[in-house]
């Protein structure tokens, strides 16, 4: 067989193609037609069947991508809402300088009535301070004194100068949710510890607050993320082709 050497080029719907040997030159021209415009020609209706029953399950397959693609977008927006969620309870929340903090027995505020059993509850920690940081903890306890669960965080601020511009960066919160169990009144009791050799400055605060009925975001966020993930590969994923062995 004389080897024989060519070139192809397409233009929206129309082929062009010129193949050449030593001897001969030959120029082609068509248009691109689709797998069903040929099955169609040549009166293979197996290959048409099999054409639709391909189509009918990409189509199934892109309508679950779309639903999954909606209801992730339904559950992300539930996700970032979770983080503000919650009603806060009535008077379950404080307010104190640092350097009130400082000792043993930090300071308890209390007690708040909380009745929301099964639901899912939050406590907030926040702190407010320039150029240092300070260990801060904020301890949820029954009436007997015992620790139930804590929010904390090391928290610092810092700034200055890098290539001519300032900068300034901070990590002042921290949460934890928990489910309350039985109905009672409990209290928050508030810690700090500043870094080794300093004390805290006294524009430093803590605060923290209690709310119920919040949204958990980990499961929510989860399911955002599968769903989207889920909807992609099925609105994306090529459908197999009617012709065994074709591209």
């Amino acid at each position: 067989n004389e080897p024989r050497n060519f070139l192809d080029a397409a233009h929206l719907n129309k082929l062009y193609s010129v193949e050449w040997t030593p001897d001969s030159v030959e120029y082609y021209r068509g248009e691109l037609i689709s797998e069903r415009q040929l099955f169609t020609y040549f009166g293979w209706q197996d290959r048409i069947l099999a054409l639709d029953r391909r189509d009918r399950a990409y189509k199934q397959r892109a309508t679950y991508g779309a639903i999954s693609l909606g209801l992730s977008l339904i559950a992300l927006v539930f996700w970032g809402y979770s983080f503000f969620s919650g009603s806060p309870v009535a008077r379950a929340s404080g307010t104190v300088a640092l350097t009130e903090l400082q000792g043993q027995e930090g300071r308890r505020f209390g007690p708040f009535r909380l009745t929301q059993v099964g639901r899912v509850h939050r406590l907030e920690l926040r702190g407010q301070m320039r150029e240092q940081s300070n260990w801060v903890q904020a301890i949820l306890e029954d009436p007997e004194e015992q620790e139930l669960l804590a929010a904390e965080r090391d928290m610092w601020d810092e700034s200055g100068y890098e290539g001519g511009e300032s900068w300034h960066e901070s990590d002042l919160s921290a949460t934890t949710d928990f489910v309350l169990k039985k109905p009672g009144d409990y209290y928050v009791r508030l810690f700090t510890e500043p870094d080794p050799g300093r004390t805290p400055g006294a524009d430093a605060v803590a605060s923290f607050t209690l709310k119920e009925k919040a949204l958990y975001p980990n499961w929510v966020g989860i399911y955002g993320v599968v769903a989207l993930i889920f909807g992609l590969i099925c609105i994306m994923s090529k459908p197999a082709s009617a012709v065994k062995g074709a591209d």
